[in-house]
Formats: C-alpha cells, structure tokens, sequence
C-alpha cells in the first residue's frame, strides 16, 4: 500500500513538490473505512487538511484513496475538489467537483455541486 501510495503520488501532475515534513501521514490513514477517513471530522484526511498550508497534500490523500477503493463515493471528489480551491488549484478544484455529481440527486446534491462550481 505504501508503495502504491507513493506512486500515485508521483504520478499526480499537481505533486510538483514533495509534501512538507508538517503534512506527513501514517500511511496506515489509507486502510480506514470510508466513515473514518471521510466523515470523522478529526480523522483521516481532515488530520492532513487542518495543518496550514497542507490542503495539496490532504487533496492527493483523497485522490489515493479514491483510486483505491472498488466504488465511486462523489463525496471524495467534492472534498478533494475543496481542498484544491483552497490551495489556489481552481482549474483542478472543478475538474474533481465535476466527478462528484450524482446519478440520482434526490437531495440537491447537484445543485450544491453546481454552485460551488460557479462560485470557483
């Protein structure tokens, strides 16, 4: 896994720099269920995202683990799409936000989705 980890970090376009020592992780963060490393709000990629200046980072742990999971969960793409908005990666905060629409919006998901879109 931690191979695996390393890379598809190295084979993002946006890894233009090696994360910064404050932005590190236990890999071990990758093997967390879906409400651990997604909905915790002091778990799994939010422990990334909440350093300063570690959103890049927080948004390529989102992306690996996305890549390894068997289904696609929209909400990872919308979190990773925030976390490039807040890093200043505007043109790939879209390109994930657009990933993150669903099927079946019974909610106004998309509508969320969609105004976050032209918000960016």
């Amino acid at each position: 896994m931690i191979e695996l980890a390393f890379l598809l970090w190295l084979s993002d376009p946006a890894a233009t720099t090696p994360p910064l020592e404050k932005c590190s992780y236990d890999p071990e963060i990758l093997s967390l269920s879906f409400d651990e490393f997604d909905q915790d709000m002091n778990n799994g990629w939010r422990q990334v995202a909440q350093q300063l200046g570690c959103e890049m980072e927080a948004a390529r742990l989102i992306r690996i683990y996305r890549l390894n999971m068997e289904q696609r969960i929209p909400v990872l793409y919308f979190h990773e799409g925030q976390l490039k908005a807040s890093a200043g990666d505007y043109p790939g905060a879209v390109s994930a936000l657009r990933q993150s629409f669903e099927k079946q919006d019974s909610f106004g998901w998309n509508a969320y989705v969609r105004a976050t879109m032209a918000f960016l």
